[in-house]
């Protein structure tokens, strides 16, 4: 359980908390994150699927 009870008022808010908050990720953020992308992949390949930093 999440916490937030099993009623649909308080599965509403609690969408709505999320959804405000994921409107709230700046899209400096979410465009870092896309353009990091490939050198995560590479890093995986290269550990051949071992422990990396990502």
């Amino acid at each position: 359980s999440l916490g937030i009870g099993n009623n649909s008022k308080s599965i509403k808010t609690f969408k709505r908390a999320i959804f405000e908050e994921w409107q709230a990720i700046p899209q400096q953020a979410i465009d870092n994150c896309i353009l990091s992308l490939p050198n995560c992949y590479r890093k995986v390949e290269e550990a051949r699927g071992w422990y990396t930093k990502y």
